[in-house]
């Protein structure tokens, strides 16, 4: 049964209902956010590499996709940042985002560098290697936040706990293989990630 909701002091006859509604919503999906987020109903994913143009933007767009396959697009946050400073502000790199095309993966980011604050707000941090895992410790002096660092393949079944080799100096193979490494890796990653909350599990 539809129904209409009248309004005090709106003119129903134009747009400004229109308007009303639309900015209704919008503030009303922003407080569901909003309590999702502070009630421990949204997990925070980090994914980090060197520039933040390759490998992590990579990963962060291939957790969104996989997450959605399985449901679950909107109980995650999820973000990627480099430890330096070489690209703020720059979009990935035009041979990830071809791959990742070919694969049927689209990619939309703007590069940023970790900050200290990313320790404390994300629940997870995921480094593509061992030097990614030093940089984001030596942010850590204190150790208080060393169970959200992992490797990103200490959840490879394939090699697991090695470096996901950056791609950006070598050849389009290259691109090819760290894109085979992270969709394996991101996949086994959920899973645990649904093994860990059980949220997850009962969506």
């Amino acid at each position: 049964m539809l129904c209409t909701v009248i309004y005090p002091g709106i003119d129903h006859g134009n747009l400004k209902l229109e308007k009303f509604i639309k900015n209704a919503e919008f503030h009303l999906f922003n407080r569901y956010f909003w309590l999702r987020l502070n009630f421990g109903f949204m997990v925070k994913i980090l994914f980090v590499c060197l520039g933040n143009i390759c490998r992590s933007p990579l990963a962060m767009a291939l957790f969104k996709q996989q997450a959605k396959n399985r449901g679950l697009e909107d109980a995650f946050l999820i973000d990627s940042c480099g430890t330096s400073n070489y690209h703020i502000g720059e979009p990935p790199d035009r041979r990830t985002t071809l791959n990742a095309e070919d694969n049927g993966i689209f990619i939309r980011h703007r590069a940023r560098q970790l900050t200290k604050d990313d320790l404390s707000y994300f629940d997870y941090i995921l480094a593509m290697d061992a030097e990614n895992v030093r940089s984001v410790n030596a942010l850590d002096p204190r150790e208080e936040y060393q169970d959200k660092i992992k490797l990103m393949r200490d959840f490879d079944d394939q090699y697991r706990g090695s470096d996901v080799p950056d791609p950006y100096f070598g050849g389009e193979n290259g691109f090819q293989e760290v894109f085979e490494i992270l969709s394996r890796s991101v996949n086994n990653f959920l899973d645990f990630l649904e093994k860990e909350h059980s949220f997850l599990a009962n969506r």
